[in-house]
């Protein structure tokens, strides 16, 4: 990991012509397994790559959960983490509905303050109309071949700094009757 100190908009990007979705330059992710039926403590990844056994169910059954949600710098100075109980609750009914574990709020919200923290050149300043998005996700990562739940599971979240969703105005039709 990085030992220099990090400071909100320390990447120096031009924040203000950010798009969503086309940055993928930040330090680094963070990584819990569950295995034997528990979480472990997690840890910062800083290759941009995931190494996983080529029978993980998530590639043959898609056995995966995403969430999104954004982190901004307000005019207080502070950095915030937008929506992130609505986020682990919506993650954890997707947890149960696809067979796989849930985690503690406390674990969720630790993994979000910890990327964010490790991230923090990427988290824009405020005013520049751009956000640091984090996307948290799950994936059965266990190896086998045969159908059914996997019997180990990755939890990663990434970070990227964003622009609005959409560049621009997006025309709308407001329908009222239906």
């Amino acid at each position: 990991m990085s030992k220099k100190e990090q400071t909100v908009g320390g990447a120096a990007l031009d924040w203000g012509k950010l798009v969503f979705g086309t940055r993928v330059d930040t330090h680094c992710y963070i990584k819990h397994v569950w295995k034997d039926g528990a979480w472990d403590e997690g840890e910062m990844v800083e290759e941009p790559y995931v190494k996983m056994h080529v029978l993980a169910n998530v590639f043959h059954y898609g056995q995966a959960i995403f969430e999104g949600q954004k982190v901004f710098h307000c005019k207080d100075g502070k950095v915030r983490i937008f929506n992130d109980k609505m986020n682990h609750i919506r993650m954890s009914r997707g947890a149960e509905r696809m067979g796989m574990p849930t985690m503690s709020l406390e674990m969720f919200q630790s993994a979000l303050t910890r990327v964010t923290l490790a991230n923090l050149d990427f988290v824009p300043p405020y005013g520049s109309g751009a956000s640091l998005y984090l996307r948290p996700f799950m994936v059965g990562s266990g190896p086998q071949l045969g159908l059914g739940a996997s019997s180990e599971f990755t939890f990663i979240v990434v970070v990227a700094p964003v622009g609005p969703y959409y560049g621009s105005a997006v025309p709308a039709i407001v329908v009222e009757d239906y």
